[in-house]
């Protein structure tokens, strides 16, 4: 029952235009990998630099 419910799942996302297949990728990486905003702004600040 289950793979039958997920089938179905992966049928309507097959439909669905590319901007609301990316919004949907973004938030399930999301749920699996939390943002850390400290290490965040510390790539942000490394990136920064080697523009330099």
């Amino acid at each position: 029952m289950l793979a039958l419910r997920q089938e179905q799942l992966f049928d309507e996302i097959d439909i669905l235009p590319i901007d609301l297949k990316t919004k949907i990728v973004d938030k399930i990486l999301a749920s699996i990998t939390p943002s850390n905003t400290l290490i965040d702004e510390l790539w942000i600040q490394k990136a920064n630099k080697r523009k330099k």
